[in-house]
Formats: C-alpha cells, structure tokens, sequence
C-alpha cells in the first residue's frame, strides 16, 4: 500500500482539533511508509491511535518496541515520540477527538497509552475498516462526516475483537496437549487434577485459565467432547443408547439422557428419530 493521508480540512490540513461539541469527530487519517531512520515527538490535542502493519519503531523514552500486529491510542495532551532505523517501516493512523471518546472507548474495552497486539483475522477486518475511513474521505459524498463517525466506532470495536482473540487464541495454543488428550482419552475417568498436573500448574490455576481459554470448565469441556461423540454414534451406529453412553464415558445412562436432552434439547432416541 501506497503512502497516503487524509483531512476533514483537506485545505489547511489542520488535523489537531479537539472538538467537544461533537460525540465523536474523526480529523483526519492515513497510511505512513517509511524508509529511512527518523525520529518524532509531538504533543496533540486529539486522540491517536497507531496501528504498525509491517516493521517495528520504538515508543517514547524507554524505546518500547512497537512492532507488526500491535497497535495503541495516545491520548490528548501527552507527549507521543518514535523512532525507527532505515528498515522498512509502515504503519496505520487516525486522530479522532469528541465528547464521548471516553465512553466509547470504556464500551470498546480499550484503554489508552497501552500496547495491544491483534490476531491475524483481527488485522484483516480493522484494515478493511480503515480502507472504507480513506474512502470516505476520498469521495467525501452526503454526511461523510457522520460516516467517518461510525467507522471509527467501528474500527474501536474491531480492534477489541483482534486483541481477545489474540489473547485467547495464545492461551488456547498452551492447552494444545491437554486438548488432544482429551479427545483422545474422552471415554477414560479423566480427573481435572491429572490435567493440572500435566501442564504443570496448580488445579486452582489450570481451571481460572482454561474457562478464560474456552470460557468453560475443563470438566464441561470434556462433557460437550463425550456427548458430540454420542450424537455420530446415534446417527451412524444401531447399537442400544445404553451401549452408546458406556462407549463414551458415562456410567449412568439415566445421567447421560438428562445431559444430552440438556445439551441438544431433545432425548437422544427423539435425536435419533430425527436426524438419522
């Protein structure tokens, strides 16, 4: 992608404007490319949010490395400063400022001054959001500026969605092991301790991780495994719903039924019927 900026005053340029009279007034935005080593300091009035697409710089005095996938917003009146060396660099931008960016960034799980990294799938969404922002402003056709407004809310939003799933998805990679296991092993008496031990963490720690990996229980988790095993079985099988539920673990047929008729919303003869 090419170098490119755009402002709401594509004629002054001024792009610094804290604007309270608004909810939320995107000022201006772009896309940098950078070849050759260079540093920058500022103060603005307005938010900043930086998103690096390929290479790395160092933020503020600490030289904290900012680097592809991560993104930040500066907020108002604070000092912003980078630098980075001759290797390439590129990087998406937008400065947006209003009475209630406050609010939409609490809604939107994003504080300012801090590093996020987003998923891969999270960069394709926020990237395709900041192409509709630079089309706005190229075509600038009837209330774009409202336009503007709502992609920017948007691209808050999308940018969340990246950070959890980037997060998730590295606590979902550690329990990579203990998942096949599971699957593996879903008919056996596996107990949440023998898990904990496996990965090597105290049971009290491996369930608060795992439920904020999977956002459920590691017991829950290998009961949603033994019961989708029995849904193939009813369907591509004609042994007894009695064999079923002992092939897959459970012990109690009755206790089996109740948590299939949970889970599916039908008993797992109607299941059967149904869908055989």
């Amino acid at each position: 992608m090419l170098n490119c900026s755009y402002y709401q005053d594509d004629i002054l340029l001024d792009g610094n404007i804290c604007d309270h009279q608004k909810p939320l007034r995107v000022n201006c935005a772009g896309y940098a490319v950078r070849d050759k080593e260079h540093g920058h300091s500022q103060v603005r009035r307005d938010y900043y949010l930086q998103l690096v697409d390929t290479g790395t710089m160092a933020l503020g005095r600490e030289n904290i490395p900012f680097s592809e996938g991560q993104f930040i917003i500066h907020s108002p009146n604070t000092e912003v400063s980078y630098v980075f060396n001759e290797d390439p660099l590129s990087y998406y931008w937008i400065h947006f400022t209003g009475r209630d960016v406050e609010q939409i960034l609490n809604e939107s799980g994003i504080s300012c001054n801090r590093i996020y990294r987003i998923s891969e799938r999270g960069m394709h969404k926020v990237t395709q959001v900041f192409q509709s922002v630079f089309d706005e402003f190229m075509l600038r056709r009837p209330a774009y500026e409202s336009m503007l407004s709502a992609r920017c809310r948007e691209l808050l939003v999308q940018l969340h969605r990246g950070a959890e799933e980037a997060e998730q998805g590295y606590l979902r990679h550690r329990f990579d092991g203990c998942i096949r296991f599971i699957h593996n092993n879903s008919s056996e008496n596996i107990s949440v301790a023998a898990l904990a031990k496996q990965e090597m963490m105290s049971v009290s720690h491996f369930r608060a991780l795992f439920r904020e990996a999977f956002g459920c229980s590691p017991y829950e988790y290998l009961m949603k495994v033994r019961l989708s095993k029995a849904s193939s079985y009813l369907l591509e099988s004609n042994m007894r719903i009695g064999e079923i539920a002992a092939l897959c673990g459970f012990s109690d047929q009755l206790y089996f039924s109740r948590l299939f008729s949970k889970r599916y919303g039908i008993s797992p003869s109607v299941y059967r019927q149904k869908y055989r």
